[in-house]
């Protein structure tokens, strides 16, 4: 039987512990949003079945992060993501005209 060595970066109760303090978060409000609804058991009971997918999730997380965490980052991404296009004269002549800029000051100082 081989030994199997556990890396250092690896730390699974506190990520398990947020995973099921998130899970019983998410499943008590998905709970009481099919409590507030009224409606029949059946309907209830349908609806009730989105309890499995959040469990999961919440419980083994999502790419090795907690829900939330994971959310944070997709959205921090989102926001802070850009678009690589081809720049437009405009801006290449601005970008020119703060390098020659630099270029002048170094020069000056050097100069001195």
């Amino acid at each position: 039987m081989a030994n199997r060595i556990i890396p250092n970066n690896y730390n699974s109760i506190s990520n398990h512990y947020r995973n099921i303090i998130e899970t019983v978060i998410f499943d008590g409000v998905y709970l009481a949003f099919i409590y507030i609804l009224h409606k029949p058991f059946k309907v209830s009971m349908y609806i009730a079945l989105g309890l499995i997918p959040i469990t999961l999730f919440g419980i083994l997380g999502i790419d090795g992060q907690s829900i939330v965490s994971f959310f944070m980052n997709y959205i921090k991404f989102k926001k802070n993501r850009r678009v690589l296009d081809t720049p437009t004269q405009e801006y290449i002549r601005e970008k020119s005209k703060v390098i020659l800029l630099k270029e002048q000051k170094n020069n000056k100082r050097k100069a001195k």
